[in-house]
């Protein structure tokens, strides 16, 4: 998990310093326009951030598994298994038991776990079907910013608003906020992830 958590605070680094910079031409006279333009450019690399952490997380499980003999995974990835290869999640065990869990992009080649609707409650849905659990007391409030980043980078991306018009209504404080609450709720499910991961690497230890 260290590559993840260094790849994930490279891009939080990444994004901090397009906001200071930011912060800093808004003081210059004429900026209004670039300054908007360049806050509507931090949600989608926000919604970058959302998106690459997620892939990360998933490819590193979808490794880890792939190493695990089918008699000896979890009921929920035997199934995931099962429909992977056979569409059909009642297909006997004698048919799965050389066959092993595929890796993320042959996966996805089949299935797909996330198109530009990622948000806290996609996230805590999809880390559900994988049996890996998000902490519950969490704060909520922080919890609604990436649905913030999902909705603001989507009206984007379908042309429903340009780029400045997504910008000028944001204060600096607000996307500051916005930006830092991410990185907590994006930080809590990579912790939650690396939990599951070190326990059923102990399982299988185990096993």
């Amino acid at each position: 998990m260290e590559l993840i958590k260094s790849d994930f605070h490279t891009r939080c680094s990444d994004i901090k310093i397009l906001y200071y910079h930011i912060v800093l031409i808004s003081s210059e006279r004429g900026t209004v326009k670039i300054s908007s333009i360049l806050k509507a450019s931090v949600f989608i690399a926000l919604y970058n951030n959302v998106e690459a952490t997620f892939y990360s997380i998933f490819e590193r499980i979808h490794n880890e598994v792939s190493v695990i003999p089918f008699s000896l995974l979890e009921q929920r990835f035997q199934l995931k298994l099962k429909y992977f290869y056979f569409k059909n999640c009642h297909v006997g065990d004698d048919e799965c038991r050389d066959l092993r869990f595929p890796l993320l992009k042959d996966y996805l080649k089949k299935s797909s776990l996330f198109s530009g609707n990622l948000d806290t409650r996609k996230g805590k849905a999809l880390f559900r079907t994988y049996g890996i659990s998000f902490d519950k007391n969490f704060e909520k409030t922080k919890l609604y910013s990436l649905v913030t980043i999902k909705n603001k980078r989507n009206k984007i991306a379908h042309g429903e608003l340009s780029l400045p018009d997504v910008g000028k209504v944001i204060s600096h404080q607000n996307l500051l906020s916005i930006i830092n609450n991410a990185n907590e709720v994006l930080e809590e499910f990579i912790r939650s992830a690396e939990v599951f991961l070190s326990v059923n690497k102990h399982v299988q230890q185990m096993d």
